[in-house]
């Protein structure tokens, strides 16, 4: 028997366009579920270390890696991997990181309340984007 947990409800964080990075939804559009969910994670891997003052360990930018020569997508996948067990909605989670060109593709499974879930997000130099999220 699987039972089914809230995660919750949230203000909508989509792209700011002058930025690139999620930024609260200029009318306060409401998300929940797996969206509300999968838009958190993202925010985590596109948000510096410490730029939170109430929680320091809050976020990872992915987007430091771009400048790598030769980036690691394994210690990129575990940093995103640990960023996303940090949020208490999630039960577990597997990361794939794949480096082309200027550009970060990280697919993850994230098991969590309310079942499993897919997402792609997509990270340049220039933009983020939080691709496509699929429910299982």
């Amino acid at each position: 028997m699987t039972v089914s947990v809230d995660l919750g409800t949230d203000i909508s964080t989509p792209l700011d366009p002058d930025t690139g990075l999620p930024d609260l939804d200029a009318f306060f559009s409401l998300v929940d579920g797996i969206e509300g969910l999968a838009q958190a994670l993202f925010a985590r891997i596109v948000t510096p270390t410490g730029a939170l003052i109430d929680d320091l360990s809050y976020g990872h930018d992915v987007r430091e890696n771009l400048n790598d020569s030769s980036p690691s997508t394994t210690r990129i996948a575990a940093a995103v991997r640990s960023q996303w067990l940090a949020d208490e909605r999630v039960l577990d989670a597997q990361v794939d990181v794949v480096f082309e060109g200027e550009t970060l593709t990280i697919a993850g499974l994230v098991e969590s309340g309310e079942g499993p879930f897919r997402l792609v997000i997509g990270v340049g130099s220039v933009t983020s984007a939080l691709l496509s999220v699929e429910a299982l």
